[in-house]
């Protein structure tokens, strides 16, 4: 049985929304990267390290745009940059179906899928490996 449709669409997603993991997947991060499993599907997702950093800050209290404001402030990115491409991997992990309220797009994942953030220091640069 698949699972059924819920929530909004990722393309739907706004500087508004106030992202936190699905209560179906778990993650681990291993040597600064993360790995999320999805247990409704049984597929594992790979972050890298950027993308690693934005997971480890859904924590469903802050909008978008807040998450994306400590980003800036505390990488002294562009705000509105950062803001723009933030967004962006919200609505790749919302559409892998990874995020509380919204809709899982496609058909069924294969059992492995990357997720990475763009790979622009503008961004947020590596963060640094202790």
């Amino acid at each position: 049985m698949s699972p059924r449709p819920r929530g909004k669409t990722a393309a739907k997603l706004s500087l508004a929304f106030v992202p936190s993991p699905a209560e179906y997947v778990t993650s681990v991060v291993v040597d600064g990267e993360a790995v999320l499993h999805d247990a409704e599907t049984g597929s594992l997702h790979r972050l890298n390290r950027t993308a690693t950093v934005t997971w480890q800050c859904l924590d469903g209290d802050g909008s978008v745009r807040e998450i994306a404001a400590d980003i800036a402030e505390t990488f002294a990115l562009d705000r509105t940059q950062t803001e723009e491409q933030l967004l962006d991997v919200i609505r790749r992990l919302g559409a892998q179906g990874l995020l509380a309220g919204v809709r899982r797009e496609g058909g069924p994942p294969p059992a492995t899928v990357a997720v990475e953030a763009e790979a622009d220091p503008a961004f947020l640069p590596e963060p640094p490996n202790p």
